[in-house]
């Protein structure tokens, strides 16, 4: 495989992939995925008295949760 060396072989971008639209689509996903994980984060710490209880972990085990996650 060889690498061109002259910029006349290389091909023009596609107007689409840099249309405004397309690129506010791919900030809204990665926005939304951020969203997402901050909800876990978020969650998941105010659930462990109610695992603890329901599924009678002791506390290393809730620790070895949040150490997974």
């Amino acid at each position: 495989m060889t690498i061109p060396t002259d910029l006349t072989d290389a091909q023009p971008i596609p107007s689409a992939a840099t249309s405004p639209r397309f690129l506010i689509g791919i900030v809204g996903a990665v926005a939304f995925a951020h969203l997402l994980n901050d909800l876990i984060q978020a969650v998941l710490p105010a659930i462990y008295p109610m695992l603890k209880t329901k599924f009678a972990l002791s506390f290393t085990q809730i620790g070895l949760v949040a150490l997974v996650y």
